[in-house]
């Protein structure tokens, strides 16, 4: 008798835990950016006068990395894990596998474990000034080490950006591209004439519905005057599809959004431009340049500036973050998941130039 009061508990109580189990377990939605709540790091290398990080990626909120310049060969680029900021080693001397001394400028990835990031070496002796004398570096992260790729010689690397892993470009100083096609490393060039006097730099790679676009600018560095270009890669060509000079109303940015937004965008001194039906609409004017913008989707973008802007649109209209209001800070790098947000800045901090990090979720 005992033993068939057993069986019959198993027979009831095993349809219950399944049951249970049926039911799942209940998801909250996205968390609306503008309830955020906001709180500031700071990212200061012990001794170096300067460290100021200017661009930033991450494949999550708990891996986070920023990249910059420092007074001298460490604090280039630092981690967030969810917790704290740690300065990532990368130089040999420090044990890293980058050689020499080096600057970052811009990061992007595709996962925890494939991550690039672009820049300069730069030579320790200062006769010629290293701005004459620095060459492109290219540095990459499989998940175990940073690691430089090797690539044809030329100048300093001011950006890159890919659409997958098996298509990357890279750009910077003079005429030189790079590409990656999944396996190898390739230099490509872009066709234009440059007017006597003036130096041509790629400031921003990115690409909508299939193609691939770059903004690019040649600058006099007597007279300041600038000209800016909007290519698109076309049948292996890069084609120059406008351009305009600093004597006249800005038609569009000077950065390329490379959060893969539905839509094409661009930001710079006027403030947010827009690329529809194949020319550039001014999508959000602000008073200060608007220097550095990120997007889930057309109705969660976050943009930051000079004088400490820093905006958000939820599709309707922009607001400004005033927790973030600081006059005395510029903002130059944003970045967002959808869940949570990061904002990179640079402060004065009794002559010491410093990194601050806003954190909000």
């Amino acid at each position: 008798m005992l033993l068939k009061e057993i069986c019959f508990v198993l027979i009831w109580v095993i349809p219950l835990l399944t049951g249970c189990a049926d039911k799942g377990v209940e998801v909250k939605p996205p968390k609306d950016p503008r309830t955020y709540i906001w709180r500031a790091d700071t990212l200061a290398y012990p001794g170096f006068f300067q460290t100021l990080m200017s661009d930033m990626w991450g494949s999550s909120p708990k891996d986070v990395y920023a990249v910059g310049h420092s007074s001298a060969n460490d604090g280039v680029m630092w981690h967030y894990d969810g917790n704290k900021w740690s300065d990532v080693v990368l130089s040999q001397s420090k044990g890293g596998q980058i050689p020499g001394a080096f600057d970052l400028t811009s990061i992007y990835g595709f996962s925890s474990t494939d991550i690039y990031a672009v820049g300069a070496r730069l030579r320790t002796n200062y006769n010629p000034p290293p701005s004459i004398i620095d060459s492109n570096l290219i540095i990459h992260y499989d998940g175990t080490a940073w690691r430089k790729v090797n690539v044809y010689k030329g100048r300093r690397i001011g950006d890159i950006y890919g659409s997958s892993q098996s298509d990357i470009w890279a750009g910077g100083w003079e005429k030189k591209m790079y590409h990656y096609n999944g396996s190898n490393w390739e230099t490509d060039s872009i066709s234009i004439s440059v007017p006597a006097g003036f130096f041509f730099q790629v400031s921003s790679i990115s690409s909508n519905n299939s193609n691939t676009y770059l903004i690019a600018s040649s600058i006099n560095d007597n007279t300041a005057e600038t000209i800016r270009y909007f290519f698109k890669r076309e049948n292996n060509i890069w084609i120059m599809l406008d351009s305009m000079t600093n004597s006249i109303s800005d038609k569009f940015g000077e950065k390329l959004n490379q959060s893969n937004l539905p839509s094409l965008y661009s930001n710079g001194s006027g403030g947010i431009y827009k690329y529809e039906s194949g020319s550039w609409n001014p999508f959000f004017q602000a008073i200060y340049p608007v220097i550095s913008m990120w997007g889930t989707s057309n109705e969660n973008i976050f943009a930051v500036g000079s004088r400490g802007q820093a905006f958000h649109y939820n599709g309707n209209d922009w607001q400004q973050i005033e927790v973030l209001n600081d006059p005395q800070t510029d903002y130059y790098a944003v970045w967002t998941d959808g869940t949570e947000a990061f904002v990179v800045g640079h402060i004065d901090d009794a002559g010491l130039q410093k990194t601050i990090v806003w954190h909000g979720k």
